[in-house]
């Protein structure tokens, strides 16, 4: 009897082990399709209680390998920008642009992980399937800005992404109108700031 219940043990351990490199797999596929990607966004941002928060609107670009773009539009206009050398972050209401150097590290959005390099994943997350087309990541990092990310894709596009928090709390992302693999001019992705706007840290 315990050398069946060993067995079985160590059979699961395999199908786990089987199952978590599958999902890394498929999730590193997906990922290498997508050189560029634009959409607009909707955010939704619950507490530990599922109490809806905030809500924001926007439109989203970014081209591999460091080049992104992320403006909300509603409520508060904000963008934050960079060329994979320069960072920009923008307050429209503040009148001000924040401009320092872009680190690739550094969590900066909710889709910074897709401009890693898709082989390299797994050193950085935990990977496994969820839902059809769903993968969960969890950092293997203790210091990480977020618990974990779930990201779902439609049609091979990314169709929404789920982070929760130290805090407990999730902001789930919907895109909508999303293409991918367009070419991009690299105007996109710089900044000029208008007149009369404070430049800081430039």
């Amino acid at each position: 009897m315990l050398r069946t219940i060993r067995l079985l043990a160590k059979t699961m351990a395999v199908v786990a082990i089987s199952s978590t490199v599958q999902a890394q797999t498929d999730l590193q596929s997906r990922l290498a399709g997508i050189t560029s990607m634009q959409a607009k966004f909707n955010q939704n941002v619950y507490s530990e209680n599922n109490k809806l928060l905030h809500t924001y609107s926007g439109q989203m670009e970014f081209k591999k390998p460091n080049s992104f773009r992320w403006e909300v539009l509603q409520p508060d206009p904000s963008l934050l920008v960079t060329d994979g050398k320069k960072l920009w972050n923008y307050d429209a209401d503040l009148e001000q642009v924040t401009v320092q150097k872009y680190n690739a590290n550094k969590e900066l959005t909710p889709l910074s992980f897709v401009l890693e390099d898709p082989a390299k994943l797994n050193q950085n997350f935990s990977i496994e399937a969820k839902a059809r087309d769903c993968y969960k990541l969890t950092p293997k990092e203790e210091n990480s800005n977020f618990v974990n990310v779930e990201v779902c894709f439609k049609d091979l596009a990314i169709s929404s992404v789920n982070i929760l928090d130290h805090l407990g709390q999730n902001s789930a992302f919907e895109f909508m109108q999303v293409v991918n693999n367009r070419n991009i001019a690299d105007q996109r992705f710089s900044f000029k700031p208008p007149a009369g706007v404070d430049v800081v840290g430039e």
